[in-house]
């Protein structure tokens, strides 16, 4: 991240709060919180922000970087499920994009972009959503490293 962005300008005050924006492809955006931001409404249905990992196998050659499983919850409240406002299963091969957004910041542009990758796989409860997904350096080189 570079060092006057003003993303970490904000994250840099004595107060913060960041809050994780979830694009599934052009139309489907979800968020921790219900807001509406540079023109876009965020459904609060992640119930948490997702973990990134990425990993090395020296001794098979493998790797694989930064893979998430998000998790969306399918009550919306009011009698709403997420999995009957959206067709959540046309997203397999859709890309996702997370930023990070701080109190303050103007545009999507100034949010901090934490993660883009490709859905590979929808998994459904009766409860919730989840959505494995990897990044595009990992489907685009493959998963060895000699």
């Amino acid at each position: 991240m570079p060092s006057n962005s003003p993303f970490k300008e904000k994250v840099s005050s004595q107060t913060t709060a960041v809050v994780p924006l979830v694009h599934i492809g052009d139309d489907i955006f979800v968020s921790t919180k219900s807001l509406k931001l540079f023109g876009v409404s965020y459904e609060h249905s992640i119930s948490s922000i997702p973990n990134l990992s990425q990993s090395i196998n020296i001794r098979e050659n493998k790797f694989k970087i930064n893979s998430l499983k998000l998790k969306i919850s399918d009550n919306l409240g009011s009698g709403r499920r997420f999995s009957d406002q959206y067709d959540i299963h046309t997203k397999i091969n859709s890309t996702i994009i997370i930023y990070f957004y701080s109190q303050g910041l103007q545009s999507l542009s100034e949010c901090y972009q934490a993660y883009k990758g490709k859905i590979f796989e929808i998994e459904q409860t009766d409860k919730d959503i989840f959505i494995p997904c990897e990044d595009n350096l990992t489907l685009s080189m493959g998963n060895n490293i000699l």
